[in-house]
């Protein structure tokens, strides 16, 4: 092959006109195409070559060596490319070339030999790649900010609390921006300065230097009015930096800047510090306002997470204390003495806020001393030794007067204690004194000692205040309780005293009419007999008149008799409970025509008179309402004594009736008597019965204490 010039490329030839038909294709390529000798002496190039090196057309090239005809800036390059040509055989890489006319371009160059021709020759090819520069970095700068947004959002959903999350994003656009030292400060517009939350890079001595930065300063109130990034010096380069200023003390070349919201109040501005002079693009500055954005998000969502964990602990703190509040209520109002109710309640404050003891003083308005009422948790000296303790002691004097929680560590840090002051004795760290009142003329006090430092917060002080409000209800509960016992206990006695004065009673009439009216009728009868006697041929209307007046006389006597019994069973004291029972069951079958039968068990001795006397009055009562409403024909009476109880139990066969409708209907006095007679003495009353099924009643009393009432 032949050039233009007469140069051979090859063996075999080649007609003019193909070669020039090549040569002149070359010249549409747009990459640069230059075929040259080994040592840089160029053969041929295409007009493509001349407008990537900006070259004149009527600029010939030919015949010249490469070498002399490239510009300083590009020689090294060149040799680049031929060290790489004389090892390798070929050369491959980009370069940038700016052109006379100013214009930039980025080169992908391809050289090689090739040793087919004798001799070899150097084939290169240029090729303008900016846009794929251009491109390949953008894609590269994004693929950065996207791992750098990734790692935001890993930061922003992995970390728990608001300095985490600010530590790890100051730090990824840190070393996004290549800084050595950034910091961010939160902005609170009723201060007037901004305050420092998180930094790296920054000395101890210039960190405290910046912890606090005036919101009067120039600079700072540009920056906080800016909504973009500012770099200190190109956008404020007349700023010369104050007392806080540590760009020179640092040596920073640039200084930025930017401020971002979280919420609608809250404003932050960061600032990084770099020593390298490269310049801040637009791309940069860009993304930096996206990623404050995204912090501005993350510090959203922190502040939404802690108001949600802050309102579930809220939540899990309300649902302890209703949950102990119902315990301290249930042991307000079990049942017990005072001093197990109390010790319930202390046990329950104890628990929640984990006190080693709880104690409770009574203070009289007008009294001198407290007097303890009761205690948990101390050991017993506790007691002997502040069981009075005088109300103008020091401390007790300061918890007295203090409408909230007082703790005498705290209060009264130097105070030693008195005599009755028992903290070192029993290991007490703290103290806690509360005083709740009641609507009478007594103040409690409420004592809780713990046996380490506690931090009282205003929750547990609205909390003691609770406390207080339920051991007031309580007290008062307490103290209306007795006053009812009270009541109750005189009531009862007066009860007893109704009854026995009414039994008393009823023994009176019946001994008046046996002795006094039953007398008497025996002398009006004797009376009688002697009137008759005085007529010695009486006629028939005389006798019959006499005989009248006997029978009448007995009819009384028979009346009084059964009405002496009814009133007071003189068999009762004189034989006792079974035989008094077997003789009234007997005339009252005889007298209704009812069937009765009565067995009796382990009455080897005689129950208490109250005892006998009640269980008396049940059969009484019992076989009454048999005659009158059952219309029974048989009725079976077990009557039984198994320690400690007499036991009774009535059943008959008759109609039966509704209980709940003879309540209703008011009827029933009978067995309303009954059953308050049974449980004046201790004892249980229990009636089961249903239309047609008849009726059955069972009475418990207790043998021992009753006797005594």
């Amino acid at each position: 092959m032949t050039s233009k010039n007469g140069r051979k490329f090859g063996r075999r030839a080649v007609p003019p006109k193909m070669e020039d038909l090549v040569l002149r294709a070359l010249d549409y390529s747009t990459d640069g195409i230059a075929i040259g000798a080994i040592d840089g002496t160029i053969y041929y190039h295409n007009k493509a070559w001349f407008d990537i090196h900006n070259w004149s057309s009527t600029y010939d090239v030919r015949g010249r060596n490469i070498k002399d005809v490239e510009r300083e800036e590009l020689k090294p390059v060149l040799s680049a490319v031929f060290k790489d040509l004389h090892t390798k055989g070929h050369f491959t890489g980009t370069f940038g070339i700016t052109r006379p006319d100013g214009f930039y371009h980025d080169i992908l160059i391809n050289a090689q030999i090739i040793k087919r021709f004798k001799p070899p020759v150097v084939v290169a090819i240029l090729r303008r790649v900016t846009e794929l520069v251009q491109a390949k970095k953008a894609i590269e700068r994004r693929s950065a900010e996207l791992a750098v947004l990734n790692e935001i959002h890993r930061v922003m959903t992995s970390a728990r609390d608001r300095r985490t999350i600010v530590r790890g994003m100051l730090r990824l656009l840190g070393d996004f921006v290549g800084a050595c030292a950034a910091g961010i400060y939160e902005v609170d517009p009723s201060l007037d300065y901004v305050s420092l939350i998180d930094c790296y890079g920054l000395p101890a001595l210039v960190r405290r230097r910046v912890e606090r930065m005036p919101l009067t300063d120039g600079a700072f109130a540009r920056i906080l009015a800016s909504r973009r990034l500012l770099v200190m010096e190109e956008d404020m380069p007349r700023h010369r930096g104050g007392r806080g200023d540590i760009r020179k003390a640092m040596g920073f070349s640039r200084v930025m800047s930017l401020v971002f919201r979280a919420g609608a109040k809250r404003k932050y501005l960061v600032i990084f510090g770099l020593k390298a002079e490269s310049e801040i693009g637009r791309e940069v500055r860009r993304f930096l306002e996206t990623a404050a954005g995204q912090f501005g998000i993350a510090l959203d969502r922190v502040e939404l997470v802690e108001k949600l964990r802050e309102r579930e602990g809220e939540t899990k703190r309300r649902a302890k204390e209703l949950s102990m509040f119902a315990k301290l209520h249930n042991s307000m109002v079990s049942s017990g003495r005072r001093s197990v109710v109390l010790r319930k309640m202390f046990g329950v404050i104890r628990d929640y806020i984990g006190a080693t003891g709880v104690a409770m003083y009574r203070v009289e308005r007008a009294a001198e001393y407290a007097e303890l009422i009761d205690y948990i948790g101390f050991p017993p000296q506790y007691a002997s030794a502040v069981r009075r303790v005088p109300v103008s002691a020091k401390a007790f004097s300061m918890m007295m007067k203090s409408k909230r929680a007082i703790v005498i560590e705290d209060a009264m840090p130097n105070y030693r204690g008195g005599p009755t002051d028992v903290r070192k004795r029993i290991g007490l760290k703290m103290t806690l004194g509360f005083v709740f009142r009641t609507g009478g003329r007594t103040d409690y006090l409420l004592v809780i000692g713990f046996g380490r430092k506690k931090h009282i917060t205003s929750e547990l002080n609205d909390f003691l205040e609770s406390v207080g409000r339920h051991f007031s209800i309580a007290v008062e509960r307490l103290d209306f309780i007795d006053t009812l016992e009270a009541r109750e206990a005189e009531l009862h006695a007066l009860n007893a005293r109704l009854r026995e004065a009414g039994e008393e009673e009823r023994r009176q009439c019946a001994l008046r009419l046996h002795d006094e009216f039953g007398q008497t009728l025996a002398g009006l009868h004797l009376d009688l007999a002697a009137m008759e006697k005085r007529y010695p041929a009486p006629d028939a209307r005389t006798k019959e008149a006499f005989a009248g007046a006997r029978e009448k006389i007995r009819s009384i006597a028979n009346s009084m008799r059964n009405l002496s019994k009814s009133l007071h069973p003189a068999l009762l004291d004189e034989l006792g409970l079974v035989p008094t029972l077997e003789w009234y069951a007997g005339e009252w079958k005889r007298e209704s025509g009812i069937d009765v039968r009565l067995s009796s068990a382990g009455f080897d001795t005689q129950p208490p008179r109250p005892v006998s006397v009640a269980l008396y009055r049940v059969v009484q009562e019992c076989l009454a309402n048999v005659r009158k409403h059952s219309g029974a024909s048989r009725v079976k009476i077990m009557l039984a004594k198994g320690y400690p109880f007499a036991i009774l139990n009535c059943e008959d066969n008759g109609k039966g009736f509704s209980i709940n409708e003879g309540i209703r209907r008011k009827k029933g006095l009978g067995l309303v008597s009954m059953r308050e007679r049974v449980e004046f003495l201790g004892g249980s009353f229990q009636i089961k019965s249903s239309p047609g099924k008849g009726t059955q009643v069972r009475v418990k009393i207790p043998l021992e204490g009753h006797h005594a009432r």
